[in-house]
């Protein structure tokens, strides 16, 4: 069993107690996938976090940035799970959960508290919301090439790095069944998972828009910024 991360208890109190006040069950998402940012926090894998369902948006949704937050973007992939899982389960069976594949985009919010690993994990890395584009039947061949560019205001910003995501997502799968289950959770029919960024992460302000797009037949997906107190 993969040995529980420090702040995973606290982050899934968090998570328990949104649940409790009506919250609605969303996911999990893949943190820390860059091998530095594991080497930098002793971390043998990369850790997961819950993403919550109420910051979640449609592709093409406007986001209102308020002052004081520092948004940055990752390009990633969202799958669909369609059967309970259990981590020590076959790869063919892990894989055969995966009920559809969605580009996505994360953002992550740099002001949330952030001083040491355990207060990182128990605000979910980061997590500030998850854009969400259309949902595909079944999985790219190899997910490590899906990401073809991300545009920011109709210019490049960012390409994928190598090695981020694996070719094979049934390992993402495993990995936040395994992760989840050191806390004594399940992984769900129903959750969904963001598998972690292939990109450096960069920075939005209001009036950027950014677009991520892929191969695979997944598309793209898109979110603009607005301003507010």
């Amino acid at each position: 069993m993969t040995e529980p991360v420090p702040g995973m208890a606290a982050q899934l109190a968090r998570f328990h107690a949104a649940m409790a006040a009506g919250g609605q069950r969303y996911g999990w998402k893949v943190a820390f996938n860059d091998p530095a940012a594991q080497q930098r926090f002793g971390l043998a894998a990369p850790p997961a976090g819950w993403i919550d369902g109420r910051l979640a948006v449609d592709s093409g949704a406007a986001v209102l940035l308020r002052q004081g937050q520092r948004v940055h973007i990752e390009a990633e992939v969202m799958l669909h799970i369609g059967a309970d899982v259990d981590a020590d389960a076959p790869l063919d069976a892990l894989r055969g959960s995966i009920a559809g594949v969605s580009p996505a985009i994360e953002l992550v919010d740099y002001a949330i508290p952030g001083d040491g690993l355990a207060q990182i994990v128990e605000h979910s890395m980061f997590h500030a919301g998850t854009v969400v584009g259309e949902r595909r039947r079944g999985i790219p061949a190899d997910a490590s090439a899906a990401l073809t560019q991300v545009l920011k205001n109709g210019e490049h910003a960012a390409g994928p790095i190598a090695g981020r995501v694996p070719a094979d997502l049934a390992e993402i799968v495993r990995l936040v069944a395994a992760a989840l289950e050191a806390h004594s959770e399940r992984l769900l029919a129903g959750d969904r998972i963001i598998c972690g960024s292939y990109i450096a992460p960069f920075p939005v302000a209001p009036g950027d828009a950014v677009i991520a797009e892929y191969g695979f037949g997944l598309g793209k997906v898109s979110v603009a910024f607005t301003g507010g107190d």
